[in-house]
């Protein structure tokens, strides 16, 4: 049995592609296998120029396949058609013709002959056809259509729980947050608006230092005693002193109370502590009353009316800094205003000092806040891919109509690193799916009357427009570079 040469073809083969792989041939026979899943762009015309390009090379061309139009065009132009491989092994063939030499294969020019006019009814012949040709090229080139679908949208909706981290790690999964820091200013004037009693003058006394030990004490200036109790009274010593070395010694210091007002006028024997080391090995007391302190009713404010004053500028300063970092945000990224804290307090400032008891005050804020956020370049592809999920096959989802927002945020861990679990809301806008090819393959050569007729199974919103130029042309266009389908979402 003759060996054959198999020619596997392909989906991108043509005529061109075919004739450059017979060369390769180097057998009697060559076997075009037809692929039966595979769609080859093959015509009549292509394969009766296989068949005299294979016959010019001396070899017999023969086809199989398993679809029966495909035998049937090929046995309508000689060549052999078979089923399956082995029918075609084992099956005679017809007897190829002799390979041509070389030398043949060039076309000779004939030598010029005399040839007789053409007769009228053949130059009127030809002409009709010239005419139908150019017509041909119109019908084919000329018309133009678009077609314009408006497809059916429902909205996709999902609730999602996840979790995100300053530091994320590969134990415990998560988004990675970004911080964001904002810089706020707020001043304010407060003016007193109530009558008062001010401290006006420092108590001052004497206090009596007894030595406890053998050793010989030096009692600084500035050494602080004190009235034990809730509200203890705090007195400093004016000058230093020093004790000998032996228990029971004792020595007189004066003393002045640290704040001033009527407060610091309190009775002998009141004063019976010392604060540091001293406490250890001296023991204090005041044999008179102390006095002096003294207090004045007036117009001030109060150092509780600064603090309220302070913590209102920063409940303002706190909004204005979420309002800011918001704005800071690029399209699609989450705030979480829970992680709001105080990062530094760069000026406070209160002018005149509120321990002055000033009738009027300024005060000014400078503070820096930080803020965490959830970049949407990372949230994005992880809702959609769930999303997707969820995806039925007759739907296709709307180029940027992705929206989520915030429903609930826990605060897992608030110290470093700083841990979240959110849920938030998705949805998107889906569009039913069309298959432009196969509305395309409907619709061609058909009246515009038919073809919108045949539209109304589509799933659509509205009703289809269809636009055909010129306006006198009936028909949809057969090819589909002369026809448009625009779908509006």
């Amino acid at each position: 049995m003759p060996s054959i040469f198999l020619l596997h073809l392909e989906e991108h083969d043509d005529r061109f592609s075919l004739r450059d792989r017979l060369h390769w041939a180097k057998t009697r026979r060559v076997l075009l296998i037809w692929p039966a899943r595979k769609r080859v762009r093959l015509q009549v015309l292509d394969l009766k120029f296989l068949q005299f390009h294979a016959r010019r090379l001396g070899a017999e061309l023969g086809i199989v396949s398993r679809r029966a139009e495909v035998r049937a065009m090929a046995k309508a132009l000689g060549i052999p058609a078979f089923a399956h491989l082995r029918q075609a092994q084992r099956r005679p063939w017809p007897a190829p013709p002799k390979r041509l030499p070389h030398s043949s294969r060039r076309i000779k020019r004939p030598v010029a002959q005399r040839t007789r006019p053409l007769s009228p009814l053949s130059r009127l012949l030809f002409f009709f056809l010239g005419v139908l040709a150019v017509l041909s090229l119109l019908v084919l080139f000329l018309p133009r259509a678009t077609l314009t679908l408006t497809p059916q949208t429902r909205l996709q909706q999902e609730t999602f729980t996840l979790v995100a981290s300053s530091i994320p790690d590969a134990t415990q999964p998560a988004l990675r947050l970004q911080p964001v820091e904002v810089e706020q200013i707020a001043e304010e004037d407060l003016k007193a608006t109530q009558r008062i009693v001010v401290p006006l003058r420092k108590a001052q006394g004497m206090v009596r230092f007894t030595n406890l030990t053998t050793l010989s004490q030096t009692i600084p200036a500035g050494t602080v005693v004190y009235v034990p109790g809730d509200k203890p009274q705090r007195f400093i010593t004016l000058n230093e002193a020093g004790l000998p070395p032996s228990a029971g010694q004792f020595v007189e210091v004066p003393v002045e109370a640290v704040e001033a007002g009527s407060q610091g006028n309190v009775p002998a024997q009141a004063i019976r502590a010392i604060e540091g080391p001293l406490a250890l090995s001296l023991s204090v007391t005041n044999p008179q009353p102390t006095q002096g302190g003294d207090d004045i009713e007036r117009l001030a404010i109060t150092p509780q009316e600064v603090q309220a004053l302070r913590e209102q500028l920063l409940s303002q300063l706190r909004a204005q800094a979420i309002q800011e970092a918001r704005q800071h945000l690029a399209e699609g990224d989450l705030l979480f205003p829970e992680t709001l804290e105080l990062a530094e307090v760069l000026e406070d400032q209160a002018q005149p000092p509120p321990e002055t008891y000033p009738s009027r005050l300024h005060l000014r804020l400078r503070v820096r806040y930080r803020l965490w956020t959830l970049s949407g370049e990372t949230l994005r592809p992880l809702l959609e891919s769930r999303l997707n999920a969820a995806l039925a096959a007759e739907d296709v989802p709307q180029a940027d109509s992705l929206r989520y927002r915030l429903l609930t945020v826990e605060v897992e861990n608030a110290e470093e690193p700083l841990r979240l679990r959110f849920s938030l809301e998705a949805q998107r806008r889906l569009l039913a799916r069309l298959d432009t090819l196969e509305i395309f393959a409907t619709l061609r050569g058909k009246a515009s009357s038919q073809a919108l007729q045949a539209l109304r199974s589509l799933p659509l919103a509205e009703p289809p427009r269809l636009e055909i130029w010129p306006p006198f042309w009936p028909w949809v266009p057969l090819l589909p570079i002369q026809m448009t389908i625009r779908l509006l979402p």
